[in-house]
């Protein structure tokens, strides 16, 4: 039975002195570091054998400082990566063995340092002590410190997660108080300070040429245990690292690094080194995981206001998917060092608990320090520019923004979200909701064709819902059920975006803004849209806002240019899309508008005409749909999907719908109160008046009976805009009043204001804490879930599989407060997609 060469290492009598040790220190631009990183590797108690300088086109005094040392200068471009310094140097040391005696080359080791990495005196005796005991080791790495605060944990070996994300186990922030001590085996170590075996690194090919900066040295670890070797963290051995790269204290100019961002260049090789070491079986996965981790981060970026970064994960994914070939080539490249199953990284790879509680914890101990420090006007302490980079000002934009109000709001409804959905993770269907279909081409065909094979056939023309799916779906590649999942699961956190951009451009502050943000994204309209498979509703309530932010003073059209006219047409035939109701909401609101201007005065005849524009544009954007609604004006009281019971009209005074999937009575929306309350206020009385009348709208149409789309039974009007609407100026009244609400309870009188107060805080508190509580339990077991709904039953459908032009007939018997009936379905061959029942 042949032993694997990299078991075979030197004789375990051999000592450090025994070992050849070639030190090769990379710079760039370093000249800031490099006078103390020069006189530690002079300092040391063992000392390399030689010391090489490879410098990657310094635009400071780094080549002149080497030089006055003394030291052997390699001089590279500036695009040189650290991998390829290194393997240069590599190339101008003699053969192995021809120092030895012609020995196999296991006795001697490189040892990698950077130009801002300044090893201990005794960090390479430390490190040689513990390899020449261990002859299965290829690669050791010291513990690494800060630079300024050296009693700061940096690194005690490294790995890397699931998501691609770096994992040191160490606590946020944590000292060195000699808690990891020890020789332990780790996944990898770090390059700064790293011994690394050469006849190792020659035979795995040196670093990876595509790892040009940031996860090579998480690569070169996982290559070596798979090649046979171990890998150790030697904490006896410490290195004092300032991370200037990786905190982006100087620029980043390898090649492969566009517009010189760390970041994209770190999310990019973390996403390349698990797609090409994890293993072949489980490659989809990794795919989708890291997709799905892409747009969570990004997200995140992009609402914490970091759109570059936001930008970075999304290109980092892309950048890597889009080189398929590249990333083929270095799977086999690894299966030529391969002597081991990669079953052997496991025990190593960060846990999938840590992954989840530390960055909560994180969370935790930033809002503590933000909320235990004192503010201060006067600056006390010198400002140190040279101070530690792990300190909380050296990641100011990654790490500070998760103490803001909308970060915590988002990610808090996020996890939420998550739970209560927990159903429905994959292609959703049910409640109101068809099975959708998987591309955006086939939602298309079924908007374009004249003539739909549906039941008996008809002509009647597809909701314009359908084309805006498939354009939507462009965010998730043309996935338009994948889309939906989303927008299904992470509703309520778009929503809560969406609407704090609102209020912030109102100019009302931060936390007012989340405050009114978490109100408008949980309440049981948004609830019972998510269960029922409401998603017209569910996409209106979260363009809603935008829309408000972007159409301003579309009251006053005769101030408006046609341009901006023709863009009001586009926004009112956007909404009237998710929800036509929208369409009577907003004509009659352009008719109140226009009489409300002095009749027949010019503002009067600029009004009808342009508002007159916008209306006949909407109809034109939304043809052939909209002239058939003209001709059967129910139909603009229809939202897509089947119909469905809805609850009773007094209903609405408490915000909730009713019907399928919407939470008990006992749980109680606040718009009605917050529209009454609001009369009495100066700051808010037209939004209160707005409230409840969209509000009576509702209730009035959810005592209206029409035969739904498909359908020739009677059901109740679904309220889903005007009461989206209420929620929108309710809200949006409640942050009015909250603005200097604490100034004029404090200088006022106990009376009415504080009364009211009291009253609306409990009910508010009262309806988001149980809605929450009945969302994550048991509304998780709505009727819109994962699985595809299926109107025809599996014998039915087996018995006529295969049959051309084959007919069902569904018969079932529904009891409703209308009475008794029995409804009926013909299917054509297989189950309906969404948008054919409309």
């Amino acid at each position: 039975m042949s032993t694997p060469e990299g078991l075979l290492a030197p004789e375990p009598d051999k000592t450090y002195s025994d070992l050849n040790v070639t030190a090769i220190l990379v710079t760039h631009d370093g000249a800031r570091w490099l006078p103390e990183v020069v006189a530690a590797i002079s300092s040391q108690t063992r000392p390399a054998n030689q010391v090489l300088v490879a410098d990657t086109g310094s635009l400071d005094s780094s080549r002149q400082l080497i030089s006055n040392s003394g030291l052997p200068l390699i001089e590279l471009e500036r695009e040189r990566g650290f991998g390829e310094a290194v393997a240069i140097a590599v190339e101008t040391l003699p053969e192995m063995g021809s120092k030895s005696g012609g020995g196999d080359g296991s006795d001697e080791w490189l040892w990698l340092l950077h130009d801002d990495c300044a090893p201990a005196p005794g960090a390479l005796a430390a490190l040689l002590d513990a390899v020449s005991q261990r002859p299965q080791v290829g690669i050791a790495g010291p513990k690494i410190c800060g630079w300024n605060d050296r009693g700061y944990l940096l690194e005690v070996g490294i790995s890397i997660g699931v998501n691609g994300a770096r994992w040191t186990g160490l606590e946020p922030r944590e000292r060195d108080q000699g808690q990891h001590d020890g020789i332990r085996n780790v996944l990898s170590v770090s390059t700064a300070g790293a011994l690394i075996r050469r006849d190792l690194f020659e035979e795995l090919g040196g670093f990876d040429p595509h790892l040009t900066l940031f996860r090579d040295d998480v690569d070169l670890g996982w290559r070596a245990h798979v090649a046979g070797y171990s890998v150790i963290c030697v904490t006896d051995s410490v290195v004092y690292h300032a991370e200037a790269a990786a905190t982006e204290r100087r620029e980043v100019d390898v090649e492969g690094a566009p517009l010189h961002r760390p970041h994209l260049l770190d999310r990019r090789h973390a996403a390349y080194v698990l797609l090409v070491n994890a293993p072949s079986w489980i490659l989809p996965w990794v795919s989708i995981r890291l997709l799905f981790t892409a747009i969570l981060r990004a997200s995140g970026y992009l609402l914490a206001k970091l759109p570059g970064y936001a930008l970075d994960e999304i290109a980092a994914i892309a950048l890597n998917f889009s080189r398929i070939d590249i990333l083929r080539k270095a799977r086999k490249r690894r299966k030529l060092t391969r002597l081991l199953p990669s079953r052997v990284v496991r025990p190593f790879l960060a846990p999938w608990r840590d992954q989840i509680i530390l960055p909560l914890e994180n969370l935790r101990d930033l809002v503590l320090r933000r909320t235990d420090s004192a503010p201060t006007s006067v600056i006390t302490e010198p400002i140190n520019d040279d101070a530690d980079l792990m300190d909380s000002e050296s990641k100011p934009k990654s790490l500070r923004v998760l103490i803001r109000p909308l970060p915590i709001l988002l990610i808090s409804l996020a996890l939420i979200s998550l739970i209560a959905g927990r159903n429905r993770l994959g292609d959703i269907s049910g409640g109101t909701l068809l099975n959708i279909p998987t591309g955006a081409t086939e939602l298309m065909r079924i908007y374009s064709d004249s003539w739909h094979a549906v039941a008996l056939g008809t002509n009647t023309p597809a909701l314009p819902i359908l084309p805006l799916l498939s354009l939507l779906s462009i965010i998730t590649f043309g996935n338009v059920s994948l889309f939906v999942t989303i927008i299904f699961l992470f509703g309520p956190v778009l929503a809560a975006a969406t609407f704090f951009a609102f209020l912030r451009d109102r100019d009302l502050s931060k936390g007012n803004s989340a405050l009114g943000a978490l109100l408008y994204a949980v309440n049981p309209l948004v609830v019972t849209s998510i269960s029922s498979g409401r998603i017209g509703t569910l996409l209106f309530i979260i363009f809603l806002p935008l829309c408000a932010l972007v159409a301003r003073q579309a009251h006053t059209p005769e101030n408006s240019s046609w341009r901006r006219i023709a863009f009001l047409s586009g926004i009112f035939a956007l909404l009237i899309s998710f929800s036509p109701p929208f369409f009577l909401i907003g004509v009659g609101s352009m008719i109140y508008i226009i009489f409300n201007s002095k009749w027949r005065s010019i503002v009067f005849y600029q009004r009808i005409q342009k508002f007159g524009v916008i209306t006949i544009a909407s109809i034109g954007a939304l043809a052939p749909w909209s002239t058939n609604a003209l001709m059967h004006p129910t139909k603009w009281l229809m939202e897509s999907g089947i119909s469905s019971d809805v609850g009773q009209p007094w209903q609405v005074l408490v915000g909730n719908p009713g019907g399928v999937g919407s939470p008990p009575i006992f749980v109680l929306g606040i718009v009605a109160l917050v529209g009454l309350i609001a009369l009495r206020s100066t700051h808010a009385v037209l939004l209160g008046s707005l409230t409840l009348i969209s509000t009576s709208f509702a209730a009035v149409l959810m005592a209206i009976a029409i035969h739904a789309n498909g359908d020739s039974l009677h059901a109740r009007v679904w309220p889903g805009a005007f009461l989206a609407l209420a929620n929108f100026f309710g809200i949006f009244a409640l942050n009015r009043m909250l603005n200097g609400l604490v100034y004029r309870l404090q200088n006022s009188n106990f009376g009415y204001r504080h009364i009211s107060t009291a009253i609306l805080s409990t009910v508010a508190i009262y309806s988001t804490v149980v809605l929450s509580l009945w969302w994550v339990f048991p509304g998780a077991d709505s009727p819109t879930r994962a699985g595809n709904l299926q109107i025809i039953p599996p014998f039915v459908a087996a018995a006529t599989a295969g049959e051309e032009r084959s007919r069902t007939l569904i018969l079932q018997s529904q009891q409703s407060d209308l009475g008794t009936s029995v409804s009926y379905a013909l299917l054509r061959e297989r189950d309906l997609y969404f948008g054919e029942m409309d």
